[in-house]
């Protein structure tokens, strides 16, 4: 199976050429140029470099959230259009589900973050067991603290508990939730560079997974999930219960 993955989730856009076998070809920007920039001359790349023709790919897979509003909206746009266009499903990858997938396996947890800001990450909690890639915590919404009391409660009695912490939230705030972690036998532990944005290749890989689980869509059905309201909604609700008409 070939998959064309694509994150623009956060500030770096990534795509990505996915097969069963090996990442065909995969760019990444990183460099405050806006998505709408980039990303569209990057899938053009990545096709060229791995000599494969877009109606050659099986399935578009996206990241679906949460993220940057902007870049979600950009991600998603482009993959209905390129999933319309060929008559090629979608499939939605969870932002977080694919961050932690991307570490790859180890033990211990894993903790991707993404800055929501106000010390709120959007975040999971996630660990491999038997050589299987499990989900602990779904995505969510959290302030740090609560998120390492989550942690402590999902070590239990262990002794030797490793957490792995990656994205832009655990640059952000590392150090406090390093702090909220202080107890015996509990690590927090930052991943290498290469590991701490979003990437495609993740997002491919993991597709690979939901598409033989049958999580395929069709683009008409494919929607990002914010899992927050944006600002703009936020400001008319708080109006709206002002004005005392919610």
């Amino acid at each position: 199976m070939l998959i064309l993955a694509i994150d623009s989730s956060g500030m770096t856009a990534s795509a990505a050429l996915v097969t069963g076998e090996k990442v065909m070809a995969e760019m990444s920007v990183n460099n405050k140029k806006t998505h709408s920039q980039t990303l569209l001359p990057m899938i053009r790349d990545v096709f060229e470099a791995a000599g494969v023709q877009p109606e050659e790919i099986d399935a578009v897979a996206v990241a679906e959230g949460p993220g940057s509003f902007t870049g979600l909206r950009i991600g998603a746009a482009l993959a209905k259009g390129l999933g319309l266009s060929l008559d090629k499903p979608l499939i939605g990858i969870p932002t977080m589900d694919a961050m932690a997938y991307g570490t790859g396996i180890c033990d211990g947890l894993i903790c991707p973050m993404i800055d929501a800001r106000h010390e709120t990450v959007y975040t999971g909690l996630y660990r491999w067991e038997g050589g299987r890639f499990e989900t602990v915590i779904s995505t969510e919404a959290v302030n740090v603290r609560e998120i390492a009391g989550q942690i402590r409660e999902a070590a239990g009695d262990s002794k030797d508990c490793r957490v792995l912490i990656c994205g832009d939230g655990a640059a952000a705030y590392g150090s406090l939730f390093k702090e909220c972690l202080e107890e015996p036998g509990i690590e927090a532990v930052t991943v290498p560079v290469h590991q701490m944005s979003q990437r495609a290749a993740a997002v491919g890989a993991l597709a690979l997974l939901y598409a033989a689980e049958g999580k395929e869509i069709s683009a008409d059905d494919f929607k990002p999930r914010y899992y927050r309201l944006t600002q703009a909604e936020r400001e008319r609700m708080k109006k709206l219960r002002t004005e005392g008409r919610a």
